[in-house]
């Protein structure tokens, strides 16, 4: 089965989901219902970061729907409608990984576990060695693979140390556990933002 590549999914998401003309600011209508609506659900968001543009990749946690509605009124409800597409296709491609990995350990021996970086394309197998070894710490920024590992990493929940440890089932499980209450979440919150997007 093909796989593609981690880093190249998530850059296509960024590309396909927040081009330039369509993340400038819009006039927001009058404030509706569903307006509201959208402001309280990304308000109580625990998953959804606003961002300033496609390029910044940092995020900001907007905790009241005062927050979310002063940022609407500068740019518009568009940005963040497909800000949110991007991160719950994201966290979906993230899940999607995680079920891989415990449908590998359900066809495996008890006991058996696996190494989140086995699931990511990009990287060299000859190079996971070196991830793991505490030893060749040093080596590991300069490797061409690098980048894609933090990515892949992001992309799973899981920190930039943590994405070499190997898993069994109950830490899968737990995994999975995370990734769809983040889907859930992001859902909710797109699908909020969609209802607020004004008519065409």
């Amino acid at each position: 089965m093909f796989r593609a590549p981690a880093s190249n999914l998530i850059e296509s998401v960024v590309e396909n989901l927040m081009t330039p003309d369509e993340c400038g600011a819009a006039a927001l209508p009058k404030r509706t219902p569903e307006i509201a609506a959208a402001a309280l659900i990304v308000s109580k968001s625990e998953w959804f970061r606003m961002r300033q543009d496609k390029d910044h990749n940092g995020g900001i946690l907007v905790r009241t729907p005062e927050s979310a509605n002063v940022m609407w009124l500068l740019r518009g409800l568009q940005h963040d409608f497909r800000e949110a597409t991007r991160q719950l296709t994201i966290a979906r491609i993230g899940e999607g990984k995680w079920k891989e990995m415990k449908a590998d350990l359900l066809s495996a021996e008890p006991g058996a576990r696996v190494c989140p970086l086995d699931y990511c394309p990009e990287i060299n197998p000859e190079d996971i060695p070196i991830f793991k070894d505490e030893d060749r710490m040093d080596e590991v920024p300069d490797l061409p693979c690098f980048a894609s590992a933090m990515e892949f990493a992001d992309m799973l929940r899981v920190g930039e140390a943590e994405v070499v440890f190997d898993y069994d089932r109950t830490d899968v499980e737990q995994m999975l556990n995370l990734l769809a209450g983040q889907v859930a979440d992001l859902t909710k919150v797109r699908e909020a933002l969609r209802l607020a997007l004004p008519e065409r």
